[in-house]
């Protein structure tokens, strides 16, 4: 089953990114600024522009070719390997022809040469030669299916990704992480490779797919198409191959082709038994809630460092489609209103200002903060504990020092990708956050009667 991941970055990072992207106009040099000079080895300059600052393309020509041959195009002066992948015959290296529209990374003609160019997505929706084309969505996930696994690892070149992220480039396609030209800075260079999808989702957003230096998948992410917004290309021949009606599944890097919730054996008025494990239910306000976190075994799950002692103690760890599908009939995954009505409760019934974790930690488990204690009162029997979280990679972190509960929403409200929503509850502070991250992330699931 194809695994594709619809995620954008890590949370945190993605998170930062949402509220903190600087509004610098760019620099000098290759910056589409109408200078008439070329700054990258990709060719002739293809048109002109008349923009200050960022991306532009208003007079615009596909990259001319010169010469084709079996297994390559040359074309704007360049010549391009191309590579055969299933029915599809895709370019094995990243467009880098010098038109209006394009910058090189950190406006340095060697990440050109290395790289490619980065191109707006009117600039890339024109730009690659004639019998070519951008791929649409359809198209790189007929290429997913053909792979069928671990995709991103396949498909990255042997060198030049950071922390040892490099791929096996079993297809030659060779990709290389180019980073992006995102809110009119440079950024992630050496740890992601991002390409434009021809797909549109509004007017004044596109998808595109990338990869990353700590996942041995594809994922597919958003971006306004503005021009202080640039990505790479990699063209696809036009006719060749399927025309995108394959059909892909993920669930943050486990398969869920075959899925079974919690089997339900046993029901009382205080507890549920799934699973082969009972749960202890708590009423809080109108709503029931099971008082522990949810430990079935089923594929997107994992135990906190694969250590099934964790799992004992706070429950599995599930990606974020898992999470929607996992609890037992007659029980959800809560939403993000749902999850605010919990701590509305609390703080109304108990006349307190953002005290909801205090009240929904459990009394011991916490790890002390800057010599406070971090443990709450458990007031409602919540039971709340510090499960931490975990990411497709085997990587995990915090445990001890924060919850993470999956809420079954999501939302593109930066132009960043969707995020699923999550509550985190710190042992550092007395309130629930409410934020969101890639559907990726392992965390915690706490099921709410229907």
């Amino acid at each position: 089953m194809n695994k594709i991941k619809f995620i954008a970055l890590a949370a945190s990072v993605a998170l930062a990114l949402a509220f903190t992207f600087s509004c610098d106009s760019g620099g000098g040099g290759d910056d589409g600024s109408g200078s008439g000079t070329s700054s990258g080895n990709g060719g002739v300059q293809g048109g002109s522009s008349s923009s200050v600052g960022g991306i532009s393309s208003s007079s615009f020509v596909s990259c001319p070719v010169s010469l084709v041959s079996d297994n390559s195009v040359t074309c704007g002066g360049q010549t391009y390997k191309t590579v055969v992948i299933g029915e599809q015959v895709w370019f094995a290296e990243n467009l880098n022809y010098n038109v209006s529209g394009s910058k090189c990374y950190n406006d340095d003609p060697s990440n050109c040469a290395k790289y490619g160019r980065l191109y707006s997505w009117t600039t890339a929706m024109k730009v690659c030669p004639s019998g070519w084309h951008l791929p649409s969505n359809a198209e790189w996930e007929a290429m997913m299916a053909y792979i069928d696994g671990a995709e991103g690892k396949k498909l990255k070149a042997t060198s030049d990704w950071n922390y040892n992220g490099n791929g096996t480039d079993d297809y030659g396609f060779s990709a290389l992480p180019g980073g992006r030209w995102y809110n009119s800075t440079y950024q992630s260079i050496g740890n992601y490779g991002y390409w434009w999808s021809s797909t549109e989702i509004l007017s004044s957003s596109a998808h595109l797919w990338y990869m990353y230096y700590e996942s041995e998948y594809v994922g597919l992410y958003n971006s306004f198409k503005g021009s202080s917004y640039g990505f790479s290309v990699r063209c696809l021949q036009d006719g060749s191959g399927n025309n995108g009606s394959g059909s892909s599944s993920s669930v943050g890097g486990v398969s869920s082709s075959s899925f079974v919730s919690c089997p339900v054996s046993l029901v009382s008025d205080n507890s549920v038994t799934c699973g082969g494990q009972t749960y202890k239910t708590v009423v809080i306000g109108e709503q029931v809630w099971f008082a522990e976190n949810l430990n079935y075994k089923v594929e997107g799950s994992r135990c906190y460092d694969d250590d099934p002692s964790n799992c004992d103690i706070y429950g599995r760890l599930y990606n974020w489609d898992t999470a929607k599908k996992v609890c037992p009939e007659g029980w959800h995954l809560p939403s993000r209103e749902e999850w605010s009505t919990l701590s509305s409760y609390v703080v109304g019934n108990d006349d307190c200002n953002s005290c909801a974790g205090t009240k929904l930690k459990a009394t011991s488990g916490w790890n002390n903060f800057q010599g406070e204690s971090g443990n709450g009162t458990d007031y409602y029997g919540f039971s709340a504990l510090p499960g931490g979280d975990g990411s497709e990679n085997g990587s995990f972190s915090f445990v001890g020092y924060q919850g993470n509960w999956w809420n079954s929403g999501e939302d593109n409200s930066y132009g960043l990708g969707l995020f699923s929503h999550f509550i985190t509850i710190y042992s550092s502070r007395t309130s629930i956050s409410q934020t969101g991250g890639p559907a990726s992330k392992l965390l915690s699931v706490r099921c709410l009667k229907d």
